[in-house]
């Protein structure tokens, strides 16, 4: 200690330098004693495991000693005033660079004072079985060890002893801690030992006779940092062997033993096969699924994790653990128990505050048992029985969805003729009796019904099958799909704002899916089958027919509901009559190529066609194979299409047939009387034949004539060209010449210039008179 004399003159400005040396010397000369013994102490103890042991407190009192006179000597350089001792400072800067490595020094050998102060309480702890304390110490111990790490004066050997010391702790506090553990908690599951049968078993069993208790684990665990990991390698296999069998497995049933000290779980009566895949008829009994869930967690919370993670604090354990499980529990529970609770009907919509007062009570459990975490205020399942209405909405979606996919794969020729009613596009049946009694419609008394009748009616009246569909045959299947989205509909203008929404976009979706599925579904048959196109091509015509009328029968009830947006459902339409007109249109040209398949062999008329037959029966066989080909799809379409679109149908099959036949003819370069004949018997055959395949629906006996036959004839365009042929083969040139009429007469109507000049090069020789008449052929 410096006296007051020493002081004042040091605060004066006026202390020797050799004062200053001598002081700095013997101050380092000290501390370098307190090294070499602090350093001979720690050798002993950690480098050369001498099992020597002396006490430390002389070095810690010389240690305390050095510290204050360094800190007095450096009070004493602070208040030297520098400007007073300018001839000195670079040996006080000097001074002051080795005072400053003292004070590192003296730093240092605090570190290892204190490591080596720890690692001796430590070995006390582990051997009185306080771990917690232990584990404390050691911590301690590495924060001393990682703070000395890169002063200079600490000396290599020194540090890597003590750090190999820490690990050596380490490990043994921690084998101490897992075996512990271990002990306590056991996991008995199938397959252990080769028995598949056994069931999945948890004990729990921290004795109390025991100086090592539950709580003093967990402390210790925790602040040696492994306890997250225990917790979670527990987590998994709760939720694998316990919440999930729980969850999946209406039939599993738990069994909890508790006695002193030990307690049990044990998952009975699950058939493990069915965890993953359940059936889905399967009936979910939620509030048993809750029961048993809370029952295990409970069950956990009470065994071990209700235990604090630390002493001056309220976290437990059951906040680790929920970090691992919370989320997948609660899908889990949402999407395998919630989500089979959801209503398929109004009625139990309605009576659906029992699931919501179930699922509360299962919430508050949760909180209860902190197995919530309290960052979330508001759980999924607080949320799900919350939007019920939306889930209602998803589910009814999903089922009339499904009806009408099951709808669109029934046979398409299971048919039957469209009603006046459904003609109109008006509601129908059940639907018609739902709408009226959404909009609360009530019937007038009839005389005035009957007096408004006179008052509206126009003078000049419109027809009743005004803006009517022709009368036709559709399939069932697309009557029942039409009766559903009417159906759903009705349902829409019932129920709340969110549902109806969401049921009128699902009856728009209805037609989409037709769309979409029933020209795949049935691709095959509506590419073979005639009839089956056909009945194809009505259904999207009726369907679409409805769907122009659809919103407009819904919309003064639905506009409130449908927050501004427009009930239409026209823009459909397009695109459902377009896809049947597509089939249909395809279907013709399939037929069209095999009647151009047929009467190919025509075209080699002159050269033989057949050699088994002659040139006539040859033809005469392709002529009636092409019209008994229309007669065959007369009778498939008949009573199917609308009499317009079969008569247009057959009459543009028709046209190709006589085009191809008159084109064949015409294409030929030589045809003498004989083979002038033949040809006009088969042009004559399909003159007689061809009104017999436009025979009146309603009459299958005698085909339309006189008057009668001017609509069919108006569509076959190329019959006028059949009549004119038969015409030129059986006429002479001067005929010919005239019917032409310089390019004024009927032959000119339904033949090029060049067509008739060929005709006449094959009919007649070549003489001057042909020369003649070929001239006159011209326009």
């Amino acid at each position: 200690m410096s006296s007051l004399v020493t002081e004042a003159l040091a605060s004066a400005g006026k202390l020797a330098k050799d004062d200053w040396n001598v002081k700095i010397s013997k101050l380092s000369a000290r501390a370098f004693d307190t090294k070499r013994e602090l350093s001979e102490c720690i050798e002993e103890e950690f480098c050369n495991f001498s099992s020597l042991r002396e006490s430390c407190e002389d070095t810690n009192a010389k240690l305390t000693e050095i510290r204050d006179e360094a800190h007095t000597l450096e009070k004493s350089l602070e208040t030297m005033v520098q400007d007073q001792i300018p001839d000195t400072t670079k040996k006080f800067d000097q001074l002051a660079k080795e005072h400053s490595k003292t004070v590192e020094l003296v730093q240092v050998l605090e570190k290892l004072n204190f490591a080596y102060f720890y690692f001796r309480n430590h070995e006390l702890d582990v051997k009185h079985k306080n771990l917690l304390q232990a584990s404390i110490k050691l911590e301690k111990v590495k924060q001393c060890i990682e703070s000395a790490n890169g002063m200079k004066m600490v000396e290599s050997q020194i540090y890597k002893a003590l750090k190999v010391e820490y690990h050596l702790c380490k490990e043994q506090i921690l084998y101490t801690l897992d075996e512990a553990w271990r002990d306590s908690v056991l996991w008995e599951l199938p397959g252990d030992n080769g028995d598949m049968t056994r069931s999945p078993k948890l004990t729990i069993s921290f004795s109390q006779n025991q100086s090592l208790s539950a709580q003093d684990v967990i402390y210790a665990l925790y602040v040696c940092g492994t306890l997250t990991y225990k917790v979670e390698k527990l987590a998994k296999h709760c939720i694998e062997h316990m919440i999930k069998p729980c969850i999946l497995n209406p039939g599993c049933d738990l069994n909890v033993k508790q006695n002193s000290g030990t307690s049990s779980v044990m998952l009975n009566n699950c058939d493990r096969a069915q965890d993953e895949n359940m059936e889905e008829k399967e009936v979910c009994n939620h509030d048993e699924i809750f029961t048993k869930v809370l029952k295990f967690l409970q069950f956990l919370y009470d065994s071990l994790l209700k235990l604090k993670l630390e002493p001056e604090k309220d976290a437990v354990v059951m906040e680790i653990f929920s970090s691992f499980v919370f989320k997948e529990t609660i899908k889990l529970i949402v999407d395998q128990c919630l989500s089979k609770t959801v209503p398929q009907t109004k009625e139990g919509l309605d009576n659906y505050h029992q699931v919501t007062e179930c699922v509360n009570k299962f919430d508050a459990s949760l909180r209860k048992i902190k197995f919530l975490p309290p960052s979330v205020e508001k759980s999924d399942l607080i949320s799900y029985v919350a939007d019920i209405h939306i889930h209602f909405a998803s589910r009814r979606s999903i089922d009339i969805l499904a009806e009408a996919r099951r709808l669109m794969k029934l046979d398409l020729h299971d048919t039957e003729e469209i009603k006046d009613n459904e003609r109109k596009a008006e509601l129908t049946g059940d639907a018609y009796n739902k709408v009226r009694e959404a909009v609360n419609i009530k019937k007038e008394p009839e005389f005035i019904e009957r007096g408004k009748e006179l008052f509206w009616k126009p003078e000049h009246p419109l027809s009743d099958n005004t803006l009517c569909l022709p009368r036709c045959r559709v399939s069932k299947s697309s009557k029942s799909i039409l009766k559903l989205a009417y159906t759903t509909l009705c349902e829409a203008t019932k129920s709340s704002d969110q549902t109806a929404l969401k049921l009128v976009f699902t009856t728009e979706q209805i037609f989409e899916l037709y769309m979409a599925v029933v020209p795949i579904y049935h691709k095959e048959k509506l590419s073979s089958v005639p009839h089956i196109t056909a009945v194809f091509h009505n259904d999207c015509w009726f369907l679409s027919h409805h769907l122009l009328t659809m919103g407009h029968q819904f919309t003064n009830k639905l506009k409130s509901k449908l927050d501004g947006k427009n009930l239409l459902f026209v823009q459909l339409v397009p695109r459902l009559r377009s896809i049947g007109d597509e089939f249909h249109l395809a279907q013709l040209r399939r037929q069209r190529d095999q009647i151009m398949e047929s009467l190919a062999p025509l075209r080699n008329f002159n050269s033989g066609m057949d050699a088994k037959l002659s040139k006539y029966s040859a033809a005469e066989r392709t002529v009636k194979q092409t019209l008994h080909q229309l007669q065959h799809l007369r009778k498939v379409w008949k009573g199917v299409f609308p009499s317009n679109i079969l008569q247009r149908s057959l009459a543009l099959l028709t046209d190709t047939a006589i085009s191809e036949i008159v084109s064949s003819i015409c294409s030929m370069e030589d045809i003498s009387s004989d083979d002038s004949i033949q040809l006009k018997m088969i042009c004559h055959l399909m003159q007689d034949q061809v009104p017999l395949v436009f025979k009146r629906q309603d009459d299958d006996e005698q085909p339309e004539t006189g008057d009668s036959a001017t609509p069919w004839q108006r569509e076959v365009k190329k019959w006028q060209r059949l009549n004119e042929i038969i015409f030129v083969l059986d006429s002479s040139m001067t005929k010919i010449v005239d019917r032409w009429a310089e390019g004024k007469g009927p032959l000119s109507m339904a033949f090029t210039v060049a067509e008739m000049k060929s005709l006449i090069r094959a009919l007649f020789q070549n003489t001057e008179r042909r020369a003649n008449a070929i001239s006159k052929i011209r326009l």
